[in-house]
């Protein structure tokens, strides 16, 4: 997508092993400690302030189910107020809701990334895990242009706002550039794919 790119990093600085992988494009880091509602809204924040024209969020993933997260917080209501289990669930999906929407009104290219978690159903008494779903409030699926769902073995699934999904065998940098360049107009993408902030950190500074 080009130009100036930060990543919000919530995996404990994991995206510094990727550096020499995107030689010779250099990327900003933003580490996210905390997975709250308002260190995310922060982050976006300090993003959108230093007008980046890439952003991403490696990954979104914590803001549900990480500690300190919504569906920690929900649990939590429904433990201190009994019988109100419901409404601490409604009122996470909520808040989820809200990041995702303030995330789009960037300025900019988003792309996030989620872990996978099992979907499953209940037959003959039994649950039965019928498929992977995005591990984060359903329906955040429907807030992208591009979904990519990615399997163990880099193989991916990728669907076009508008087209038929398409599946490729390890995809390739051009690959990526192909399916991208319809939204080259100036027009936010906002891409998904399956899998407090303090010092802003280049590329460049942990290359040997």
């Amino acid at each position: 997508l080009g130009g100036k790119c930060c990543v919000i990093d919530t995996e404990q600085h994991s995206i510094r092993r990727y550096s020499r992988s995107f030689a010779p494009w250099d990327f900003d880091i933003l580490p996210l400690t905390d997975y709250g509602v308002d260190d995310y809204l922060k982050a976006i924040d300090e993003c959108i302030e230093e007008r980046y024209d890439v952003i991403v969020v490696d990954t979104a993933t914590k803001l549900w189910g990480s500690k300190g997260g919504l569906c920690e917080t929900a649990e939590e209501h429904a433990q201190n107020k009994p019988g109100t289990i419901q409404l601490g669930w409604n009122r996470a999906k909520n808040q989820a809701k809200r990041v995702i929407e303030e995330y789009a009104k960037a300025p900019c290219h988003l792309i996030y990334t989620f872990r996978s978690a099992g979907e499953y159903e209940k037959e003959g008494g039994k649950f039965k895990m019928v498929g992977e779903r995005i591990d984060f409030a359903k329906g955040v699926e429907y807030e992208s242009n591009v979904l990519v769902w990615m399997n163990v073995e880099h193989s991916a699934r990728i669907d076009v706002r508008g087209s038929e999904p398409v599946d490729i065998v390890k995809p390739s940098l051009d690959d990526f550039k192909r399916i991208f360049a319809d939204f080259e107009t100036g027009d936010n993408t906002n891409a998904v794919v399956f899998e407090n902030p303090v010092n802003r950190v280049k590329t460049a500074d942990v290359k040997d």
